[in-house]
C-alpha cells in the first residue's frame, strides 16, 4: 500500500506519510538489534520506559546517518485538580509524579554517561501551564501560567535557577490573576528558550525570527543557559 501511486493529493500524501513511518519503524527496529538494555535504575513506569528506550538507540542513531535527534516524550498525569499531595490515593500525585521523574531522568543520566553521549545530549523537561498558588477545596490546584521547566546536561550551566523568582504572595505584584489566586506571569518566554537551544544545535542568529517570530517582542533573544 505505501508504495501505490496516486495522482490525488490527499490519497498520495498519505500513502507518503505511511511509508516514512513504515521506514522508521524499521530503522528503530535494526537500531534495538545493535544494542544492550541500559543497566542504570530509570525506575518502573510507560516514562521510564520511554526514557530508557531512548538512552538504548541513541548511541547508535548516528549510524543510521542520524546528525541531530531529537525526541519528544510525554509524562502526564499532572493536571491534579485534587489529592495533589501523598501517595496511595489510586490517582498518582504531584509527590509520586515527580518521584518518577526523578528516578527516569536518574537513569537517563547515568546511561548518557555510560555509552560517552553525554556531552552531546541536552534533556529539557518542560510543561505547558503552571498551577496556582493556592489550593482548591480538594487538596490541588488550578491551571496557571508561569512555571519551572530543567535542562540536564554537561553544556548546561547548572545549580542556577535563571530568571527572576516570583513573590509567592496570592495578590501580590507578580500575581496576574483578578481573583488573587496566585498565577504567576512569567517574565522568560518559551521562545527564547527554544532560540537558546536551537541555536546550540546550528541555528544561526540570523534565522531567529524565521524559526521564532514571538522573539521580537523580548530585547534578548537567548539565555545565558549554556556552556560556551
Amino acid at each position: 500500500m505505501a508504495r501505490w501511486q496516486f495522482t490525488n493529493d490527499y490519497e498520495r500524501i498519505y500513502t507518503d506519510t505511511l511509508k516514512r513511518s513504515i521506514d522508521d519503524a524499521v530503522m528503530f527496529a535494526k537500531a534495538v538489534d545493535k544494542t544492550q538494555p541500559p543497566q542504570a535504575d530509570f525506575g518502573s513506569g510507560w516514562f521510564a520506559d520511554q526514557l530508557k528506550f531512548v538512552a538504548q538507540v541513541l548511541p547508535v542513531m548516528p549510524s543510521f546517518g542520524m546528525k541531530r535527534q531529537v525526541f519528544f516524550l510525554t509524562h502526564g498525569g499532572f493536571d491534579t485538580h485534587a489529592n495533589q499531595r501523598g501517595t496511595g490515593s489510586g490517582s498518582p500525585t504531584q509527590d509520586e509524579l515527580l518521584a518518577q521523574l526523578d528516578a527516569a531522568l536518574g537513569g537517563l543520566d547515568h546511561s548518557l554517561r555510560a555509552s560517552r553521549m553525554d556531552e552531546q545530549s541536552l534533556v529539557l523537561v518542560m510543561t505547558e501551564f503552571g498551577r496556582t498558588l493556592r489550593p482548591g477545596s480538594g487538596g490541588g490546584s488550578e491551571h496557571a501560567w508561569g512555571t519551572h521547566w530543567i535542562l540536564m546536561g554537561p553544556k548546561a550551566i547548572g545549580k542556577t535557577v535563571h530568571g527572576r523568582f516570583p513573590d509567592l504572595i496570592p495578590g501580590g505584584p507578580d500575581d496576574g490573576d483578578v481573583d488573587k489566586n496566585g498565577r504567576f506571569v512569567p517574565d522568560i518566554s518559551a521562545d527564547q528558550v527554544g532560540a537558546s537551544l536551537m541555536q546550540w544545535m546550528g541555528l544561526s542568529q540570523e534565522q531567529f525570527l524565521s524559526v521564532f517570530p514571538n522573539l521580537k517582542n523580548f530585547p534578548k533573544h537567548t539565555l545565558p543557559i549554556l556552556r560556551s
